[in-house]
């Protein structure tokens, strides 16, 4: 998404934090929610399974992997979802 959003990578830094980039206010719920593809399904399982102390890569464009991270909090519900970028 660095195409669409250039910086992206620098703010994931400077806040400390990845996104996966689908917005519960686009339909992309992690509970109910109109969007029901393989992608989002597989996200959302994921993203429910990853837990604190978790080490995390980036991926990054070109099959290169970006700085590992551990899980220290996460906010992915509904509810606590906050935007990057407007």
């Amino acid at each position: 998404m660095e195409n669409e959003y250039p910086g992206l990578w620098q703010l994931w830094f400077k806040k400390q934090c990845v996104t996966d980039g689908h917005s519960p206010y686009e339909g992309w719920k992690m509970v109910g929610g109109r969007k029901r593809d393989a992608d989002w399904i597989a996200t959302r399982n994921t993203l429910d399974k990853i837990k604190r102390g978790d080490l995390i890569i980036a991926a990054l464009p070109g099959c290169r992997v970006g700085r590992i991270g551990e899980v220290v909090g996460k906010k992915v519900g509904d509810g606590e979802w906050e935007y990057l970028f407007p």
